[in-house]
């Protein structure tokens, strides 16, 4: 109950952890581990990573960490990150998370679907970007594109999630 936002202790989690967000980043991830919807609107996970950007480096390698198999996809994946295109600060986060994703997924070609199209299609096929987040996240995908043109897997890597967008989107 510690991350549920409607009990009284919520909104002072970080007021009581300021001295201690390491505890309240473990505490955090064992009760996502012990269950996946302890925190089901993610609120104390945008939380955690407005005070701390390398929480989302930290949770994607504690998610591939506790991966039965070893490897994840988009399919073992609920949480919505849509709040993430929606931040000032949004590249410098979607930096951290497509280098921890494909640090974690280049020596994997087992997955059935990349995890980082979570990121993009958040909560794969119910939730469409669209507006400021489709444009925040296309912007942030041509930089890339760009950035990284000659590192032919890492664009392989990259547009295997694209190709899940819808076609007039792929185009682009």
């Amino acid at each position: 109950m510690l991350f549920n936002p409607h009990v009284e202790i919520a909104p002072l989690l970080f007021e009581l952890f300021t001295d201690i967000l390491e505890l309240l980043k473990e505490a955090y991830l064992t009760a996502e581990n012990a269950r996946s919807h302890n925190d089901y609107n993610g609120r104390v996970f945008e939380l955690l990573i407005e005070n701390d950007l390398d929480f989302i480096v930290e949770y994607v390698d504690w998610k591939y960490k506790n991966a039965a198999q070893g490897w994840i996809n988009s399919y073992d994946e609920q949480r919505d990150y849509s709040f993430i295109w929606l931040r000032p600060d949004h590249q410098e986060i979607m930096d951290k998370v497509i280098e921890s994703v494909y640090k974690h997924e280049r020596d994997h070609s087992a997955y059935i679907e990349p995890y980082l199209k979570c990121f993009f299609l958040t909560r794969g096929i119910d939730h469409v970007p669209e507006g400021e987040e489709w444009e925040r996240q296309d912007a942030f995908l041509l930089r890339i594109i760009d950035e990284r043109s000659r590192d032919t897997d890492f664009m392989e890597y990259l547009f295997s999630v694209i190709a899940h967008f819808q076609p007039e989107r792929r185009h682009q």
